[in-house]
């Protein structure tokens, strides 16, 4: 409550007072007036003394009390005027009151409200700055897959490549038989001048033939480390060192051991000459 407001409502609270102490002495002077008049009545009555003007006599003393009740009956209607205008500048004071704190409150909450919108905002560029961000990491994997995949594919073949290679270091190729038949199949062929050739029949200086074809061999990996062939052997081709295998006959058959896979199929053609 304000200065002003308070003053006004000390002005009606006076005002207030006056009139009922106003009220309180009308009651009074009605009351003695009306108590001496009974007490005069009852003085005649005990005397048989017959008032001839009791009616007019008794309504003039009456006349103020009339006036009186009329005053008592304005001043309860300016003391019902003044109480409603307390209560009016009391409720529109609480009123005022209540409409600033509700200004206080709804500031309160629009600031608050304003923050939050911010902040929302915030979370939203965030939101979009991750959703750009996961497309460009989505992409990325993508990319990374596909180019996985041709990794995957490129050593696949790496590896089937290896493995062909390996397959074919470890391969190697045999044939077993007589000078006559090798030579019919042109796996092997007499060493030097043809014409020299002819004039030794019996030479036994054989080489690899120039046109000999793998499917007259057989093939076996480079574990191999013995051979079992029927009758002597006369001769093995190409040319390798005593130092990495030896020959053993027993009844009838003879006997390659290896001693030296590595070196020994170094060549990985073998062709066994027999008699």
């Amino acid at each position: 409550m304000n200065y002003e407001t308070f003053q006004t409502v000390s002005h009606f609270l006076l005002l207030a007072g006056l009139i009922i102490a106003a009220i309180g002495g009308f009651g009074g002077y009605y009351y003695k007036k009306k108590a001496d008049y009974r007490r005069a009545q009852a003085a005649l009555k005990q005397e048989n003394i017959t008032l001839l003007e009791e009616n007019k006599e008794t309504q003039e003393p009456l006349t103020p009390f009339e006036e009186l009740e009329r005053t008592r009956s304005q001043d309860k209607e300016i003391k019902e005027a003044l109480t409603k205008d307390y209560y009016e500048v009391s409720g529109r004071t609480q009123q005022n009151g209540s409409i600033a704190s509700l200004k206080n409150v709804i500031q309160e909450k629009t600031i608050k409200i304003e923050g939050l919108v911010k902040e929302v905002d915030s979370l939203k560029k965030h939101v979009a700055h991750l959703d750009n961000k996961q497309e460009e990491l989505t992409n990325n994997i993508s990319n990374l897959k596909s180019e996985l995949n041709f990794k995957e594919q490129e050593v696949s073949t790496k590896e089937l490549e290896i493995k062909n290679l390996h397959h074919e270091i470890n391969t190697i190729f045999y044939v077993i038989g007589n000078s006559r038949e090798l030579r019919r199949k042109k796996i092997i062929k007499k060493k030097g001048i043809p014409l020299l050739r002819s004039l030794n029949p019996f030479s036994r200086n054989y080489v690899l033939g120039p046109d000999f074809t793998l499917a007259e061999f057989k093939q076996d990996t480079a574990t191999l480390t013995e051979f079992r062939v029927d009758g002597r052997i006369r001769k093995i081709l190409p040319y390798r060192s005593k130092d990495h295998y030896d020959i053993s006959y027993e009844k009838g058959l003879s006997f390659i051991n290896i001693k030296d896979s590595k070196n020994f199929w170094h060549q990985k053609y073998l062709v066994v000459i027999t008699y």
